[in-house]
């Protein structure tokens, strides 16, 4: 009798781990924002990304929500401009086919601005409420975005555009509230290879 040892195909796991946090300009140290801890400080905002890790192989569609915490002030409106690279995800539909527009959550119904440029790689999204000082509860879903994961890199961003025209920030009245901490999304696809024996029994012809 003898024993061959034959190695069969590698197992491929694809993980992405979304973890990025930076503080807002001004401010030059890093800032964790999180979630469910206590609120900002007084006079300031959150903005965030939500969960902060997701495990994908490509192809698959993975929700992320866009989150601020405005702890107990009386915020009218909020927008958001995100930047990722279309070479590794796209925006879709519930029918997982590319979007022209982000899901709207219903705490500031009042949409002013849903736009998605899956060759640009932007989001822009824009919404308040006519209720004047209403205090919403924290944290808060200004929206939801449906991603589809497409190809294996080490790292690709997700991130907040904080300057010029494409600008985010939440507002009260006309001011625009200070933004203390931003959480980004880092989105890491790697592939880990396992390998396992597999042992195959013959026999000798005589």
């Amino acid at each position: 009798m003898k024993r061959r040892i034959v190695c069969f195909a590698s197992l491929l796991l694809v993980v992405a781990t979304i973890v990025s946090v930076r503080a807002a300009p001004p401010m030059d140290e890093r800032l964790v924002a999180g979630y469910d801890q206590e609120p900002p400080p007084a006079g300031t905002v959150t903005i965030g990304l939500r969960p902060a890790s997701v495990a994908k192989v490509p192809g698959t569609i993975f929700i992320m929500e866009i989150v601020m915490d405005a702890s107990s002030q009386e915020i009218d409106s909020a927008q958001a401009h995100l930047d990722f690279d279309p070479s590794y995800l796209t925006v879709v539909d519930e029918e997982g086919q590319p979007a022209y527009e982000i899901i709207p959550a219903t705490a500031l119904p009042q949409i002013m601005q849903n736009m998605v440029d899956n060759e640009l790689g932007q989001i822009a999204y824009a919404a308040g409420h006519l209720a004047p000082g209403a205090v919403l509860q924290r944290p808060f879903v200004l929206a939801t975005i449906r991603f589809r994961a497409e190809d294996l890199t080490p790292r690709t961003d997700v991130v907040f555009h904080l300057d010029g025209f494409r600008k985010t920030k939440a507002n009260i009245g006309y001011t625009s509230v200070p933004i203390h901490a931003i959480t980004d999304g880092q989105v890491r696809i790697y592939v880990y290879r396992l390998f396992m024996p597999l042992v195959e029994k013959g026999h000798h012809h005589h």
